[in-house]
């Protein structure tokens, strides 16, 4: 079974560090955390590049797209989908 952990105390420095760092990886905020964890005490070796973590599990090959829609087509996509959205008349 999984263990949880709670982290408090961030300051917005290391969380803006650890937010870039999972970008740059390519992977999500929590698999990024973990690995800097197991690098940190000599669990896991340091990936030489962002295309080796990528590789590394399967279930992570969608990570890199997590959050990195810029608002603007966001916005695009929403109003786009409000268009094709319809109400159904009452039945009633």
């Amino acid at each position: 079974m999984n263990k949880q952990l709670t982290i408090r105390g961030l300051d917005a420095s290391l969380d803006t560090h650890l937010r870039a760092e999972a970008q740059r990886r390519r992977l999500s905020l929590n698999r990024t955390v973990l690995q800097l964890l197991r690098e940190s005490i000599g669990l896991e070796t340091v990936p030489p590049s962002t295309e080796t973590a990528e590789a590394q599990d399967c279930s992570t090959d969608l990570d890199h797209l997590a959050g990195t829609w810029p608002p603007a087509e966001a916005d695009a996509l929403n109003r786009a989908l409000k268009s094709m959205r319809h109400r159904v008349p009452r039945l009633c």
